[in-house]
């Protein structure tokens, strides 16, 4: 059952909030610290992501049937309605009660409204339900900053520099990885009739442009760490290779002589641990 609301990609969510959480605290000169900001957006973020999981995978059923035989969505539609309205309504309380309305409106209700539009209907397009992942993503980490009222503070300095680059990074790599994930899918997307990037342009374009996102990625962390390595210490500077060697294996690893589904499903993992990785970076300069 826990499986509907993706507690992995939950905890990954958490993860990044509790970085960015760090991040804004380092951009203020501070000391971490628990705020009620905080801690009502992280409830905020993990209600609209398993409520955002739930609906895709009501909609995914046939699917995820198709490609994961051995599973079965536990929810009835009745259920589904209930538990979905519940994971928004209690976002959008505690908004109202503890945000402006401006972060109610950009962090909160925007973010709501594209996961339903994403699964009923836009994850069936090439590139278009790709992009609203990626930008969801990316609006996660700066909703934080926003909240925190650190975004104003970013300067030119080496940390705003990596901010941005991270900011950079959790987009490609996001973009890239959704791609991946429909060649993982793409047998019961064909069934279905999902018009995504692989059932339209086939399995090898699509994971050429997937490593188009991926060489970008690994491009710009590089040139980044490049610029700056007289200024890292030896820990961040360990974490920053161990990133782009995790970037450029699951690269490798979408060109395997294997199934495309096997390669897909390690790329897609690999890049998940990157992402972990390369917020430990953050958080180490």
């Amino acid at each position: 059952m826990t499986r509907a609301f993706r507690p992995i990609n939950l905890l990954v969510i958490a993860c990044v909030c509790i970085a960015f959480q760090v991040v804004s605290f380092k951009i203020q000169q501070s000391q971490f610290q628990l705020t009620t900001e905080f801690l009502v957006y992280i409830l905020v973020a993990l209600f609209i992501g398993a409520g955002g999981y739930l609906i895709n995978g009501f909609y995914d059923q046939k699917i995820d049937g198709y490609n994961l035989p051995e599973y079965s969505f536990p929810f009835e539609r009745n259920q589904v309605i209930l538990i979905y309205s519940l994971l928004n309504i209690l976002p959008i309380t505690l908004g109202l009660f503890f945000l402006d309305i401006s972060a109610l409106i950009g962090f909160i209700l925007l973010p709501i409204l594209l996961l339903w539009a994403y699964s009923a209907w836009l994850k069936a397009l090439p590139i278009i339900g790709n992009g609203i992942v990626a930008f969801i993503a990316l609006w996660l980490p700066i909703g934080l900053l926003y909240v925190n009222g650190s975004s104003e503070l970013l300067g030119n300095d080496l940390y705003a520099e990596f901010v941005m680059l991270m900011l950079g990074e959790i987009f490609l790599i996001t973009f890239a990885r959704e791609i991946i994930k429909d060649i993982e899918d793409v047998e019961g997307d064909k069934k279905y009739h999902c018009k995504t990037l692989p059932v339209r342009l086939g399995e090898k374009k699509a994971a050429y442009v997937a490593s188009f996102f991926l060489f970008w990625s690994a491009l710009l962390w590089f040139g980044t760490v490049k610029k700056h390595l007289a200024e890292l210490n030896l820990l961040t500077l360990l974490f920053c290779i161990f990133t782009f060697v995790i970037v450029i294996i699951s690269f490798v690893s979408l060109w395997r002589s294997t199934s495309w589904k096997n390669r897909a499903k390690q790329s897609s993992l690999l890049l998940k641990v990157g992402m972990l990785v390369a917020l430990t970076t953050l958080i180490s300069i």
